[in-house]
């Protein structure tokens, strides 16, 4: 009976340490999940971090290149006399035809000119309108917006083969900058027109954008002249002090015999250099050392301890000498 009991006893000791190493493991398992899974929630939450900074970044960069393309269209629209509305889609027109806005706000601006002269009567102007069978002038005698005579030279452009006549003519209407509009108008009148209205509708940009974009351009400049400003205010408030302290330094520096021993040192320490044979990186670091030795001396001089600049001096040259 006492046997059995004993050896009930031993089992259920087995048992339970079995079942205590059990559940050490089990537990040591868990932890290392645990320590997994917070491994992974780190590094996920640093990239989601990252990519969430990259993302605002990204998007700051895109709405000030967004603000400065309206600016810089409201500014075009002036030169070409042409809306913002208009000019952006005549600016998307010409980059699906291989050209660019600037090249064509300038052509525009030119074609201004021609319309004027022509309303005017000038007979050069009168006679490139005249072969191109176009009106400057509507059937009340107003003359026409240069977008309006665009989409009809587009018509007449796009018919004709290229040559030097078609040159002739463009360049009659648009001055010598025509090459930039010429692949514009050669679409045609209808493709010009659908890619302005593409524009208007998808782009989002209208006059009252492109005036809030210039607003904002200028409100950023003048910050940036404040503070300009403010800093030449600092700089001329603290140049009366650095002067002093600069002119200190060089009568410092000059007065009595410190420059000639700062020179004595210097010309020791490089002799030193050529003298010894020393090549390859020693050379190198012999000269690192009187530079330094030379710039902590002349700190000292600068901060009035002349006794540890004449130490660093003299301590540099040992060294310099040592090689």
């Amino acid at each position: 009976m006492s046997a059995s009991l004993g050896s009930l006893v031993v089992s259920l000791g087995l048992d339970a340490a079995e079942y205590t190493r059990g559940l050490d493991k089990a537990q040591r398992d868990a932890q290392r999940k645990s320590e997994e899974i917070q491994r992974v929630l780190t590094q996920a939450g640093t990239l989601i971090a990252a990519g969430a900074a990259t993302a605002t970044v990204g998007l700051i960069a895109l709405t000030k290149s967004s603000i400065d393309a309206a600016d810089n269209l409201l500014a075009l629209s002036k030169t070409a006399n042409v809306s913002v509305e208009t000019l952006g889609g005549i600016g998307f027109a010409a980059s699906q035809a291989g050209s660019d806005l600037e090249g064509v706000a300038g052509s525009l601006g030119k074609l201004n000119l021609k319309i004027a002269e022509a309303a005017r009567g000038e007979k050069e102007a009168s006679n490139a309108f005249e072969k191109l069978g176009i009106s400057v002038t509507d059937a009340a005698g107003n003359v026409r917006q240069a977008d309006k005579v665009l989409l009809d030279l587009a018509d007449r452009f796009s018919s004709y083969e290229d040559g030097p006549e078609k040159a002739a003519l463009a360049n009659a209407v648009f001055g010598k900058s025509y090459g930039s509009i010429l692949p514009l108008l050669n679409d045609g009148g209808k493709a010009l027109q659908d890619n302005i209205e593409y524009y208007q509708r998808l782009s989002g940009v209208t006059t009252e954008t492109a005036l809030q974009a210039d607003q904002f351009n200028d409100t950023v400049e003048l910050i940036g002249m404040s503070s300009q400003g403010v800093a030449r205010k600092v700089m001329a408030e603290l140049l009366p002090t650095l002067n002093s302290l600069a002119g200190s330094f060089l009568d410092n520096v000059v007065s009595g015999d410190k420059l000639a021993k700062v020179a004595d040192i210097i010309g020791a320490g490089l002799k030193g250099l050529f003298t010894v044979g020393a090549i390859g990186v020693e050379v190198f670091n012999t000269l690192g050392k009187t530079i330094g030795g030379v710039a902590a001396a002349v700190l000292s001089v600068a901060q009035g301890e002349f006794s540890q600049a004449k130490k660093i001096l003299e301590e540099t040259g040992r060294d310099t000498m040592k090689g």
